[in-house]
């Protein structure tokens, strides 16, 4: 993996500059050529065969292109509009390959054009839920359904579960674009969870909600009281990721939040492929089973009651079953977006694993004074 050119964000407050800072390189792994059409399109250069991104900052974002005999060479690109934090930059980029798009209509859509049209057009479904069982004192399946005319994805499965606001139902059809331009106020509540499992012959999805807050109105607070019967509302699926082909071992990387993603995604690998999961949690009570899928290994590792996302145990239990590259290794990982960049950094900067065998993403970012 090439290494950056520049240091950092600059223009942004130290915490906004570090969630910038961490998003660079998953950036680059998942929408390398989308940048790569934007420099194409806005510096009007075919020449252009691969762009890097290097800083963001309020006004733009530079890159270092690469230009056939050229060579490599920076880039600056501007946002249409400056971007004050991590919330904007999604929409500041999103208005950059709609800016080079206008420019060039003709050339196939990129990644980041496809993931946009996905999750503008995602199927509603007015469900209610079937069945809850608690896997350890912090996580909650919900079996929910049922899912008439269900697209079932498989691996990487994400929906969005919406819970309606006292007088303001949620449409029979929701759209991105509905719910943007909603008031707060009469906007659904939602979180994104990854399906653990589709049950065709019942017509049921199972999800796994981390049970970390009891506020009323959220998600998890909601998870909390839900039973038999309970209305819900689930907005998808779309695809996250997939396994690339000639997978001969799997590593999966996750914390509470992502373990329903990676055992989704090992359930699609072949059966004679061996699997290592690492699993970080708060301690032994913590622990359940991970399903009898042969040759798995699983590597359980306890904060002990430190403040989750804040250690290092993650990138340290994946040194420790990854001491090398191998061919046809691929690591999944899903959980904090400071562990999983700190993962990330080892995985593609010190063992230069290519950036198809390696799919990382941060599902949550713990705040400065979490507990």
């Amino acid at each position: 993996m090439a290494e950056r050119g520049a240091s950092g964000p600059a223009g942004f407050g130290p915490e906004t500059a570090a969630q910038i800072e961490a998003t660079l390189d998953a950036m680059n792994d998942s929408f390398g050529d989308s940048f790569a059409y934007v420099a194409r399109a806005v510096g009007d250069d075919d020449s252009i065969e691969s762009a890097l991104l290097v800083s963001i900052d309020p006004q733009g974002v530079q890159a270092e292109v690469t230009a056939g005999p050229e060579g490599t060479r920076t880039l600056r690109v501007d946002f249409d509009e400056p971007v004050a934090g991590l919330p904007d930059l999604g929409r500041a980029m999103l208005g950059l390959v709609r800016r080079a798009r206008a420019l060039r209509p003709d050339e196939p859509l990129t990644s980041f054009e496809k993931r946009i049209d996905q999750a503008e057009n995602q199927s509603t479904h007015h469900c209610r839920v079937r069945a809850v069982r608690d896997l350890s004192p912090q996580l909650r399946a919900l079996t929910i359904g049922p899912l008439d005319g269900w697209n079932d994805l498989g691996g990487d499965e994400a929906v969005s579960l919406l819970i309606e606001l006292p007088g303001r139902p949620i449409p029979d059809t929701v759209r991105l674009a509905d719910i943007r331009a909603m008031d707060a106020e009469a906007r659904p509540k939602a979180a994104t969870y990854s399906v653990r499992r589709y049950d065709r012959s019942a017509d049921t999805i199972e999800v796994w909600v981390v049970l970390h807050s009891a506020e009323a109105g959220t998600i998890s607070g909601w998870a909390r009281t839900a039973e038999t019967d309970t209305p819900i509302t689930v907005w998808g699926p779309r695809r996250a990721t997939a396994a690339p082909e000639g997978v001969t071992r799997f590593v999966g990387v996750c914390d509470e939040t992502g373990i329903a993603a990676t055992l989704a995604m090992a359930d699609e690998l072949p059966d004679d492929v061996p699997v290592d999961l690492v699993v970080e949690v708060d301690g032994p009570a913590a622990e359940f089973s991970l399903g009898d899928r042969r040759g798995v290994t699983v590597h359980w590792h306890h904060r002990g009651g430190a403040a989750p996302g804040t250690g290092t145990l993650l990138t340290d239990g994946v040194r420790g079953v990854v001491p090398e590259a191998v061919e046809g290794l691929f690591v999944f990982g899903a959980a904090e977006s400071r562990c999983i960049s700190s993962v990330r950094r080892y995985l593609r900067r010190e063992l230069e694993l290519p950036a198809s065998m390696v799919s990382l993403t941060g599902y949550w970012r713990s705040k400065p004074n979490d507990k």
